[in-house]
């Protein structure tokens, strides 16, 4: 069998979700919570944290990581980005399906924590404490690979780190680096006078004038590059800050 990538299972997941929202169909259902044990209970972690492709096992078997092909682009790297991504993602499923009575709180449980517990992972390993945000990749037990700090890493990881701080009952660490996070992306990948935000800047957030000879990393606009991943997290945290504000309002706490 053929290697199955992070990317494609929690973007199957998402995509598998939206289609149930919309149409309730029961066997979009069964895939939802097919893909949702697959990324929780079935993918093999190093230190935590997954790998960017896997083979998949037999039934009741362990996905263990994909043989490092580079020419394949399977390689035992870690995305930091993928994994805050896929976490976030999972929790949340879970959140809608807790939402309509389709899945068991206890299984929901220990789902989440699974997925967080991959978020918490990639913070340990690729958040920059010094300047906010998130490095780009690595290798499990050698620290950051890439200190770059690429678009839409930056903002699955504010999405990612919004969860946790739910999930963590309010921890204010995770807000912490959520703002600074943000402020970071203010600062330094957005573009304040042309809009849009950089493919990626450097550590400190300076952008590399020598990435404009490169096709991809050096424009704002290509064909891999949409506004999907940071509309889609300003979008999202302001919902979801919303959505909190009016709980603690009906509750009667206006913090």
């Amino acid at each position: 069998p053929l290697p199955r990538t992070l990317n494609v299972m929690m973007h199957g997941l998402e995509a598998l979700t939206a289609l149930h929202r919309a149409s309730h169909d029961a066997v979009v259902l069964t895939r939802v919570l097919e893909y949702l044990e697959i990324l929780c209970i079935k993918l093999q972690r190093v230190d935590g944290l997954l790998y960017e492709s896997y083979m998949p096992g037999k039934a009741g078997e362990v996905w263990v990581p994909a043989p490092d092909e580079p020419e394949m682009n399977f390689t035992n790297v870690v995305n930091y980005g993928h994994n805050l991504e896929s976490a976030w993602l999972v929790a949340d499923t879970l959140d809608y399906l807790l939402a309509i009575k389709a899945i068991k709180p206890s299984l929901a449980d220990q789902y989440r924590s699974a997925a967080m517990a991959v978020g918490k992972a990639a913070l340990h390993c690729g958040y920059d404490s010094s300047n906010g945000g998130v490095f780009e990749d690595g290798l499990p037990g050698t620290g950051p690979r890439s200190t770059a700090k690429i678009w839409w890493v930056q903002a699955e990881s504010m999405l990612a780190l919004w969860k946790l701080y739910k999930h963590s009952k309010n921890d204010v660490q995770y807000l912490e680096k959520l703002a600074a996070t943000v402020r970071f992306v203010a600062e330094h990948v957005n573009d304040k006078h042309f809009g849009e935000w950089y493919w990626q800047v450097q550590k400190d957030g300076r952008f590399d004038a020598r990435l404009y000879a490169d096709p991809l990393r050096g424009t704002k606009g290509n064909k891999w590059k949409a506004s999907y991943h940071n509309s889609r997290a300003v979008l999202f945290l302001e919902q979801w800050m919303k959505e909190d504000c009016a709980l603690y309002r009906q509750n009667g706490d206006a913090t």
